[in-house]
């Protein structure tokens, strides 16, 4: 039984010191420090971000390298490396220039205009011609129309238009149309009416004001018959009652420009008129010449014109108008019977 017992006791010795060297060894685990093994990924950067900023003189641009990210400039003294990622603390402050932002630009090509003359002609009843002018580009600009040797000036309108009914002395009638600029176009249209109608017309440039005047009391001797640039009297009124119309051509407020005046009747045969031609602002002209074109038609003999030279020698002091009594012959379109 000793025996026995000393065996347990030292069984029992031997146990519990392996487990004192277990818990002696377990226990340098639990008190002996940790070592981090803890690591930090590398980050992989296919982007670069990019700047347009400009190196300041307190900020030396900083190269950038290929799937790297510098945060800011790293200063030596100051910063703790992890990995490729740099913490920086810095006791100056950036500055950032900040370029404004720049908007392309649209350039659009104007649209090219086509700057041919357009003339239409068309054929009215008495011998005239409705006359449409389409010049785009030749808006408010002068205009010069001419016919049968005559000449007259108009301004083409806002919308490059001009619209205009013209006696005409052929037949068919040729009509061209020109600019300063040298830009011209002509048109030919047959004519109606023209075997039946006769016309006088006067024709001048410069700034006189001139008139021809028509006194028709030898056809209607009731009633006071004086046609003139104030008193036209219409085509229409002069197809349903009878006599003759005056139709004045060319813009009056153009200075120096070409005008004319054209009194037209229908079948005047048992109708005698008495023309006069009036210069009403003669001291406009007082010491000087000036030409007056005369036109006489008639069926059968066609367009007779005559150029005459006028001189005004005397001028009055209140501007008072002057009959030119020595044109009267080349005006006169109907004779007594």
């Amino acid at each position: 039984m000793r025996i026995n017992d000393k065996a347990v006791t030292f069984v029992t010795g031997l146990v519990l010191l392996l487990g004192v060297g277990t818990f002696a060894h377990m226990g340098d685990e639990l008190f002996a420090p940790r070592v981090n093994t803890t690591e930090i990924a590398k980050a992989e950067m296919d982007y670069i971000p990019t700047t347009d900023l400009t190196p300041g003189p307190q900020m030396p641009a900083i190269k950038q390298e290929p799937d790297t990210l510098n945060i800011a400039q790293i200063l030596p003294d100051r910063a703790t490396e992890i990995s490729d990622f740099a913490f920086v603390r810095s006791v100056q402050s950036a500055s950032v220039l900040v370029k404004p932002q720049v908007y392309g630009t649209f350039i659009i090509d104007p649209v090219q205009i086509d700057c041919s003359l357009s003339l239409s002609a068309k054929s009215l009843r008495g011998a005239r011609i409705q006359l449409g002018l389409i010049a785009p580009c030749h808006k408010n600009k002068i205009a010069t129309i001419m016919h049968a040797g005559l000449r007259f000036n108009e301004i083409v309108d806002n919308s490059g238009k001009i619209s205009i009914i013209i006696p005409v002395l052929s037949d068919p009638a040729n009509i061209e149309v020109s600019f300063a600029d040298g830009t011209s176009k002509s048109i030919t249209t047959p004519v109606k009416d023209l075997s039946s109608i006769q016309r006088t017309i006067i024709a001048w440039s410069g700034r006189n004001a001139i008139q021809l005047k028509v006194d028709e009391t030898a056809y209607d001797s009731s009633q006071d018959k004086q046609i003139s640039a104030q008193n036209a009297r219409s085509y229409k009124e002069s197809y349903v009652h009878g006599g003759g119309y005056l139709t004045s051509l060319g813009n009056i407020i153009i200075e120096d420009g070409n005008f004319i005046q054209v009194y037209s009747i229908d079948n005047p045969n048992d109708i005698f008129v008495d023309f006069s031609i009036v210069l009403d602002n003669p001291n406009n002209s007082c010491g000087g010449r000036f030409s007056l074109d005369t036109v006489q038609y008639t069926a059968d003999m066609g367009a007779q014109s005559a150029s005459n030279n006028i001189s005004i020698r005397n001028c009055s002091t209140k501007n008072e108008s002057i009959v030119l009594k020595n044109m009267l012959r080349n005006l006169i379109v109907a004779q007594r019977n």
